[in-house]
């Protein structure tokens, strides 16, 4: 159980929430809807204590079960929807680079004799497990995955960056 009651908070002269209350029933689940600059990730914080109220007061239950994804904190550093829903199958992704990686090092022609037949044998090595792994069936989940969460599959070869917070989040949560 949760209680707010009259709760308030500013930040300055700007009223962020102005005087809410709400009780908050055990197995409830809830969100909050309004506009940009509404004061509703401030509630979030306010509920889960990340911040003090400036006025009222918050009764929480000592067995109380929050969770709170914030919205802010997540870097995506230039990627594609698909490249970071990819990111979860990390160990795959690496190997994928290390067979392209291996591919053009066996097309330099400067690489002969042993060399060269040492990257062949793990060329194959890299392949065969790659096999293993089956990296088709991991675009499709990936791919399935995304448009489960709403995305289409033009979307896909977008930068995270033009999307809003919200389906930001969407992909973090893959």
């Amino acid at each position: 159980m949760i209680r707010l009651n009259n709760v308030s908070l500013a930040f300055g002269s700007k009223t962020i929430v102005d005087n809410v209350s709400l009780h908050i029933r055990r197995n409830d689940r809830i969100g909050f809807i309004g506009p940009n600059g509404s004061g509703k990730s401030t509630l979030f914080k306010l509920i889960c204590r990340l911040i003090e109220p400036g006025e009222g007061n918050l009764i929480c239950a000592k067995d109380a079960n929050i969770g709170y994804l914030p919205q802010e904190g997540f870097v995506f550093r230039k990627k594609t929807v698909f490249e970071e829903a990819s990111s979860a199958f990390e160990d795959i992704l690496h190997l994928k680079n290390q067979i392209d990686t291996t591919h053009a090092r066996l097309e330099d022609p400067a690489i002969q004799g042993e060399d060269h037949q040492m990257l062949l044998d793990n060329y194959a090595h890299l392949q065969h497990q790659m096999e293993v792994v089956n990296s088709a069936k991991i675009e499709a989940e990936t791919g399935k995955v995304l448009k489960g969460m709403g995305f289409k599959e033009s979307d896909f070869g977008r930068d995270i960056g033009t999307f809003s917070g919200g389906w930001q989040m969407r992909v973090a949560l893959c």
